[in-house]
């Protein structure tokens, strides 16, 4: 069995892509700012495996990452897993994001043990997984009838003692966009997400694990995507990327110093959030929206 016949045989149910939803008119003058994120477009996490499920490992003391123990199991189990935790300080020293991100995956070659192939699959809530077959809190509609994502991982591919890039997957996306096409080499991940290898698939795989790294390829900001009137209330939705707080700000005038809160910050559970603006005394205002620390 080739490894994209072992891809493909998790699932092969095919959908059509959802189209995007469409921007409304735009009638008020916006000023949108980025803020400070916890999370840079290339900036790149390290992640140590965070734990262990079941049994049958092979542990090779000092072959992982910067002179680490990597593991090693063999054959096919039910309950064997390896996992890996998103969160912490990246490189350089920044929190992984909150917000919903996209990210490359290399995974460190051990210098010993198994190179056999294996996939990289995401947990995105955490201990609640995903809500399969659509996850409504993953920005991307899926192919195949659903967007769980996962990744191949290939020993051969790669170099002891290096890093080796994951990929492609058909079950992750090609790009950025809403509407993305599959076999990619990105995942959507927040943090409270986990990463994990498993050996119940119903052949043998034999593969030695040490640390992930990940590299952030989108942009963490809030776009705005519409502006609407009803009665006296303006109100603004931006896209949040399912996680994250933000603050709206206004002035009257753009040579005014200083920008005013409206209201107070909101946590964003959902890929957009909105916020009123409820009888503005002024004849204009200026808007924009900041993701806080």
């Amino acid at each position: 069995m080739t490894k994209q016949e072992q891809l493909d045989s998790i699932s092969d149910h095919k959908r059509t892509p959802s189209p995007s939803a469409a921007f409304v008119a735009i009638f008020a003058t916006l000023f949108i700012m980025g803020g400070t994120a916890k999370g840079y477009l290339g900036d790149q996490w390290i992640l140590p495996i965070h734990h262990k499920d079941g049994g049958g490992w092979v542990q090779w003391s000092g072959a992982g990452y910067d002179g680490t123990d990597a593991f090693e199991a063999q054959g096919m189990d039910p309950v064997r897993r390896v996992y890996w935790a998103l969160g912490g300080l990246s490189t350089s020293n920044t929190v992984f994001p909150t917000t919903t991100e996209q990210y490359t995956i290399e995974w460190f070659q051990p210098t010993t043990g198994a190179t056999s192939w294996q996939p990289i699959e995401s947990q995105f809530r955490g201990v609640d997984g995903e809500n399969w077959p659509i996850d409504s809190k993953i920005p991307w509609v899926g192919s195949y009838s659903q967007n769980h994502q996962y990744i191949g991982a290939d020993g051969s591919a790669g170099t002891p003692g290096a890093w080796t890039t994951t990929g492609p997957g058909p079950h992750t996306p090609n790009s950025t966009n809403y509407n993305a096409g599959d076999n990619g080499i990105y995942m959507w991940l927040t943090r409270g997400s986990w990463l994990y290898a498993k050996w119940d698939f119903g052949w043998s795989i034999d593969h030695t694990w040490s640390a992930l790294r990940l590299t952030q390829v989108t942009i963490t900001r809030p776009v705005i995507q519409s502006v609407s009137k009803s009665g006296d209330t303006l109100t603004l939705t931006w896209s949040a990327g399912g996680g994250g707080n933000y603050q709206v700000q206004y002035k009257t005038n753009l040579s005014q110093v200083g920008w005013s809160n409206l209201g107070d910050p909101i946590p964003a559970t959902n890929l957009t959030t909105s916020a009123s603006d409820v009888n503005p005394p002024d004849a204009s205002r200026f808007y924009r929206v900041l993701v806080l620390p």
